[in-house]
């Protein structure tokens, strides 16, 4: 019996990964760029700081379950008000709720990048920018020589363990009804009526996967470091 629901549950826990990795991706990628720009804004300027400081802690303050089921339950209401009065003729529940589910992944994960890079900004060494300055170097050079690279250095560790908390919450999008690993195996539960099995397999598999994304940015980091410290030992030759 446990050997057949072992089974069953991998079965149905493999075609829900694509969408485990598309709500992973997706929203990580989209957030990327105006983490950045609003993270280097962040630890610039003192209004970038408190309006980025709002949203921030709007969404940490926020359970990931209330955003999804606000999402779910009452956007498309309100989407839909607002598409009659204008007379649009949009069917607004024929969107999928994975696109609500993206977006709502895609509002928290900007929050964590706006913390992951004004944190990797603020701690490039100052002297390196001013050397740079001082070489004659635009601001503009100086941000994409100096401080980028440096703050994408200093922001990896973070960026991993933003896109690990990413696959977690991507979980609770089974709220939505989204057959990702989880829904699925809810459904391999319900089918094999055997939840220790079935959760233990979804187990597992989660810790699989936060362990190939940990591995793969550890190794983005060693390669990143290995190019870095080769540039500046040529530097130093020049």
């Amino acid at each position: 019996m446990a050997a057949n629901a072992f089974v069953t549950t991998i079965r149905e826990i493999i075609p829900g990964l694509p969408l485990t990795l598309v709500l992973t991706a997706v929203p990580l990628v989209l957030a990327l760029v105006p983490g950045v720009l609003l993270g280097y804004l962040r630890s610039r300027g003192r209004l970038a700081y408190y309006l980025t400081g709002a949203y921030v802690t709007l969404f940490r303050s926020l359970p990931v379950v209330l955003q999804i089921l606000f999402a779910y339950s009452w956007l498309p209401s309100l989407l839909a008000g607002l598409a009659a009065a204008r007379g649009w003729t949009v069917d607004v529940f024929a969107i999928s709720p994975v696109w609500y589910a993206i977006a709502v992944l895609f509002f928290n994960t900007l929050a964590a990048l706006i913390e992951v890079y004004r944190s990797a900004f603020s701690a490039v060494p100052a002297r390196e920018v001013e050397a740079a300055r001082a070489a004659g170097f635009a601001e503009s050079r100086v941000f994409i020589q100096v401080r980028l690279p440096q703050a994408f250095m200093f922001a990896l560790p973070n960026l991993a363990s933003a896109t690990v908390n990413l696959v977690r919450m991507s979980a609770l999008a089974y709220l939505m009804t989204v057959p990702e690993m989880t829904g699925r195996a809810r459904m391999a539960a319900g089918l094999t009526f055997d939840t220790i099995t079935a959760y233990g397999v979804l187990l597992l598999a989660y810790v699989a996967l936060c362990f190939l994304i940990d591995s793969a940015y550890d190794l983005i980091y060693g390669r990143f470091m290995r190019r870095l410290h080769g540039t500046a030992g040529v530097r130093g030759l020049t």
